[in-house]
């Protein structure tokens, strides 16, 4: 895919799993959004797209099976909340029993039940974000695309929705791309991370996997390990530390102590620098005040390196 002569993807090639949910993950310009708009028909790209066994690179969007889902909602303001789950299917030509039975459904499925004469602009974000969800998935998409759906919501509410997201897009048995920023986020709701780096598709594996195994440092640095050179990577997790009165130069000295996400995230200026590093960022059950002498002991068998590039 180009614009003009910047060319936004690179030889992509992936292929899902019915009832496979994969986070399409990268920084802004990576070609995530770009990626999902393409396979959309939303804009035209080189090669192909397979659905279901057939090719629907030459139908118009509305008519290739698919659900699309973006961050501001795009609820029919005047609409009620049953008449917006039940757009797409009554443009279906669905019965209006089928239609009755399948919004009273995925509403009670996004604990949304009594809701349905509700005016969506009554609604908070997360109850707005609910209904379109129900909405987009309401035709039963052969694939949901969900570009940042929750990234205009607060931190609380956005674990939270992405709790239930995860567990919804797997009771409906749901193949899904779900694009967002939010490392986090993707690991909650994703069986499968796609990384995405200058258009083009550079990691694909497991959020465990790719989080103890990156490719290669860039991806490490991308998914927010900081002790990692162009060689090895050591999760800050890997690290025993405590302190100590000895003065081995594989000791340290903690610079900076803070409590973040549940642990405490602990600086070391090394002694000497251990595989390239002279400093360590460890995360710790116990905080140590700075300026106390530590000695660091990375677990060999957590320790990863890098393939040499072919």
């Amino acid at each position: 895919m180009r614009f003009g002569s910047v060319e936004v993807l690179e030889r992509v090639s992936l292929e899902l799993a019915g009832g496979e949910v994969a986070a399409v993950l990268g920084p802004s310009g990576s070609g995530k959004t770009t990626l999902l708009r393409s396979i959309a028909g939303l804009i035209r790209s080189e090669g192909s797209v397979w659905l279901g066994g057939r090719s629907i690179g030459d139908l118009p969007t509305h008519e290739r099976g698919l659900g699309l889902m973006f961050q501001d909602h795009a609820l029919f303001p005047h609409l009620d909340v049953a008449h917006n789950v039940a757009f797409g299917v009554r443009e279906l030509g669905w019965s209006a029993a089928d239609v009755s039975d399948r919004v009273e459904e995925l509403l009670d499925l996004v604990e949304l039940a009594g809701f349905e004469r509700r005016r969506v602009d009554e609604l908070s974000g997360g109850e707005a974000q609910r209904v379109a969800l129900a909405r987009a998935l309401a035709p039963r998409p052969a694939l949901l695309m969900l570009d940042e759906p929750l990234g205009a919501l607060d931190r609380r509410l956005r674990d939270e929705l992405a709790a239930e997201l995860q567990q919804l897009l797997r009771v409906t048995g749901t193949t899904a791309l779900y694009v967002t920023h939010d490392q986090d986020e993707a690991a909650i709701i994703a069986d499968r991370l796609l990384i995405f780096e200058s258009g083009r598709l550079v990691a694909d594996g497991s959020p465990a996997t790719l989080w103890l195994r990156p490719p290669d440092a860039a991806v490490a640095r991308f998914l927010g390990h900081r002790n990692v050179t162009d060689s090895i990577l050591i999760p800050a997790t890997a690290v025993d530390i405590e302190p100590t009165t000895a003065s081995s130069p594989r000791d340290g000295e903690v610079e900076r102590c803070r409590f973040v996400d549940g642990a405490f995230q602990i600086t070391v200026a090394l002694g000497e620098p251990i595989e390239g590093l002279g400093w360590l960022w460890v995360r710790s059950g116990s905080g140590i005040e700075p300026g106390s002498k530590v000695t660091v002991r990375p677990n060999p068998e957590l320790v990863h390196r890098f393939s040499p590039p072919m």
